[in-house]
């Protein structure tokens, strides 16, 4: 099968799977938010923050790595390709232990409930199953998605059965955790007899390798880290300054946030090991996949970005129910970050490229996190949620401008932006008109006949044009 077909099927399988895992997703969100309340339900994305943290020093940008280096491996049967995958897992298994003692340290000096506690402490233990998914990189360097889409499925559909019935039981939020524990453990069973189907996996210790895979991967986890901080950094912030009910409120219009993230990056899953393979040999393909990336994502992320501002009323009161109206304002807000998050993926994947992340890439996210926390401090007390969406929308919007200048100090190459600049002027006009024109702003129609309207003038030759390329082009 051409790569041209793969990447067709591989994002049509994700496709297909991200479509399921978002509404169990959203059901689980759903069920959480209206039996714990906004208060509770604050409490409960807090725990999580907390994993995620965690999850950036166990992880420390290993699997970014072990991608690139596995899809340089011709035979991912030989022996450079078993020793990657297993020294790989030995790290993140060592990490994963010292991100447990760190949390675990940290709490015993926080006033927060025992229960708390020990329900951070479950969450992380889950960390060291995380290890073990490692093996997921071989079905993304095969352009073999499906194993890892499965995966999720039975992960999610786990997650989802256990937390309705810990609900109908009406259980306390450290059993509620177990669900999500339970889930992980299955899905790493699961990505185990997976990958049998291509590899033999068996841990080998290689000091020499495992010395390469941490200086490689170490800036990368940096980056990580100060990416981590920087988009959750503010719930932190708005647990200090007003509490475990403005958290909730943040929380619930930023899941629209994580699923931008998760849908960019499930795109990216089938470009990057391209990326990765044509950057030494074919430099001019690279170049138009890089171009034909930003102009594809950036028409996605208004589509994105439109609907979920257009449709905040409903999707809050939907999911969350009338506890969480609060929330509306702050997903209008936060609706924006929607293009800007789709194509700084692309940036993000083309820094591991070219092998900038060990200064441009570790700068830029640094710079984010600097003005992040400082207009955070200057916006939540004043603001609140909204203060905080504001931050991160300004944030993700100073990050695409600077992104592609450093990529081309390096490539040689600077992207045109007229597709965005098309893209951001269809979201933009018709919400405008929603907002400030009283007999439009009565009614959701015209604002999105304008839109579709708008779309289709601007872009009816960018997707004949897409599909040419990518059918034409990567081969």
């Amino acid at each position: 099968m051409s790569t041209f077909r793969k990447i067709v099927n591989n994002t049509a399988i994700q496709a297909c799977g991200s479509a399921f895992n978002t509404v169990t997703g959203l059901l689980v969100t759903a069920a959480l938010a209206r039996y714990l309340g906004k208060d509770g339900y604050g409490e409960y994305s807090l725990v999580f923050v907390y994993l995620f943290f965690a999850g950036v020093i166990a992880d420390l940008g290993f699997d970014g790595i072990l991608v690139r280096e596995l899809a340089k491996v011709p035979d991912l049967t030989s022996q450079r390709a078993v020793s990657l995958i297993s020294n790989t897992i030995i790290w993140k298994l060592v990490f994963s232990g010292l991100a447990l003692a760190i949390s675990a340290a940290y709490l015993f000096f926080r006033d927060y409930p025992l229960n708390t506690k020990l329900a951070v402490i479950l969450l992380e233990l889950t960390l060291f199953a995380g290890a073990g998914e490692s093996l997921e990189a071989i079905f993304k360097v095969n352009l073999q998605i499906k194993y890892s889409v499965i995966s999720s499925l039975i992960s999610q559909g786990t997650h989802l059965f256990f937390l309705l019935l810990f609900i109908y039981l009406k259980t306390t939020l450290l059993v509620l955790i177990g669900a999500y524990f339970l889930a992980r453990l299955v899905r790493c069973v699961v990505v185990y007899l997976f990958s049998t189907k291509f590899i033999r996996f068996r841990f080998c210790l290689d000091r020499s390798l495992m010395k390469f895979l941490f200086l490689e991967s170490f800036p990368l986890g940096i980056a990580a880290g100060l990416w981590m901080v920087y988009y959750r950094v503010d719930t932190l912030m708005l647990d200090y300054y007003k509490g475990v009910g403005a958290v909730g409120q943040y929380n619930a219009a930023y899941k629209f946030v994580d699923l931008f993230l998760l849908f960019s990056g499930m795109i990216m899953v089938s470009i990057y090991p391209i990326m990765s393979a044509t950057y030494s040999d074919h430099i001019e393909s690279l170049k138009k996949l890089y171009q034909k990336s930003i102009d594809y994502l950036s028409i996605v992320g208004a589509f994105i970005t439109f609907f979920t501002f257009i449709f905040a009323k409903y999707i809050i009161t939907l999911i969350y129910g009338t506890r969480f109206l609060d929330s509306i304002p702050t997903l209008r807000i936060l609706a924006w970050v929607g293009i800007f998050i789709f194509v700084s993926n692309i940036y993000g994947h083309m820094f591991i490229v070219l092998g900038l992340q060990k200064r441009d890439f570790l700068l830029l996210r640094f710079l984010g996190l600097v003005v992040n926390v400082f207009l955070n401090l200057k916006l939540i007390p004043a603001w609140g949620a909204n203060g905080a969406a504001a931050a991160t929308v300004f944030t993700e919007f100073l990050i695409f401008l600077l992104a592609p200048i450093l990529i081309g100090n390096k490539f040689s190459y600077h992207p045109s932006f007229k597709n965005l600049f098309k893209s951001v002027g269809t979201a933009v006009f018709p919400c405008l008109l929603f907002l400030f024109v009283p007999f439009l702003a009565e009614s959701i129609y015209p604002a999105i006949i304008l839109f579709l309207t708008l779309s289709l003038l601007m872009f009816r030759r960018d997707y004949l044009q897409m599909w040419e390329f990518f059918k034409g082009e990567v081969n």
